[in-house]
């Protein structure tokens, strides 16, 4: 990814008039968005050869949409509080924060991983993770099928579930909480995959801190 298109992604973010067209915006399909040039005005669009240039190219539209919906979700965040955001994300990962920030954006496979994605950018912004925890969290997010998100709440207790334990456990979000010599192990969310729940969807449960804690007699099988 250039410079030049990291820094008209930077020039998008810190622009008051971006930010006004993209809430003007709201409630209608990216596609009528489009071909209505409205936002030819937003620079990251206008480097990408104009909006309604990429409806005949599948690839740049996909990633255009992405980006649409990123900026959309995190309008009304104020712009110095993303831009110190960005800066933290930089500092850490030692690259450019904006380029960083659309790779991530690009490598999503799903639409309503931008939603997930922006709630971990807000809950950032507001320090309620710390810039670590978001990045930690975000590999995860690109690593789910989507489908098998909605089955993360299975494992706030014992569970296993073929082919989702697999994916959610290589996705660094669970921990095997019983070993069963008879059975199938069970996983439980690790304080990771608790994180992804409260500040991804939304979900309102305790820290594993402060969780029931499972004596070693309840956390084993009788052999």
């Amino acid at each position: 990814m250039s410079d030049n298109f990291a820094n008209t992604f930077e020039e998008t973010i810190k622009s008051e008039t971006a930010k006004e067209l993209i809430v003007q915006s709201a409630d209608i399909a990216f596609s009528k968005i489009a071909e209505s040039g409205l936002l030819n005005g937003i620079p990251i669009f206008g480097l990408m050869n104009g909006a309604v240039k990429l409806i005949h190219d599948f690839r740049n539209f996909r990633f255009a949409e992405k980006i649409y919906r990123f900026l959309f979700q995190t309008q009304d965040i104020p712009i110095h509080k993303q831009v110190e955001f960005i800066y933290d994300y930089e500092q850490v990962n030692k690259e450019n924060g904006y380029e960083l920030l659309l790779s991530v954006i690009d490598r999503l496979d799903n639409l309503n991983k931008i939603d997930i994605m922006t709630n971990f950018v807000r809950n950032r912004v507001y320090k309620k993770i710390t810039i670590n925890e978001f990045i930690r969290l975000t590999i995860a997010l690109e690593r789910i099928p989507y489908p098998d998100i909605q089955n993360l709440p299975n494992y706030l207790t014992d569970c296993y579930e073929p082919g989702v334990t697999d994916m959610l456990n290589a996705s660094g979000l669970l921990f095997e909480s019983i070993i069963d010599a008879n059975e199938t192990n069970k996983y439980q969310l690790n304080q990771t995959g608790r994180d992804f729940l409260k500040y991804g969807l939304n979900k309102d449960i305790e820290d594993r801190d402060n969780a029931p804690v499972q004596m070693p007699g309840q956390m084993w099988h009788d052999q």
